[in-house]
């Protein structure tokens, strides 16, 4: 059971960075994010697209370390 959620969980990020890799290519005028105000420098929409999933993927990464689920009774 556990290869069948490696294979889906490598299956789902190949295919996040396929779709990642189009629309950065078909996209590549340059973009800048405002948020309260405030705006940020002009970036290329794949660059601002690849930030974005490399942060996403850190932070699932990092999740189980951060909120450790409970843990398992030993018999």
């Amino acid at each position: 059971m556990k290869r069948i959620a490696d294979l889906i969980q490598a299956l789902f990020l190949a295919g996040s960075t396929i779709a990642l890799a189009l629309i950065s290519v078909q996209n590549a005028r340059p973009v800048s994010l405002g948020l309260f105000g405030l705006r940020s420098i002009e970036l290329p929409f794949g660059l601002l697209l690849a930030l974005a999933f490399a942060a996403g993927v850190l932070v699932a990464a990092l999740l189980p370390w951060l909120w450790p689920g409970p843990v398992a009774k030993r018999r």
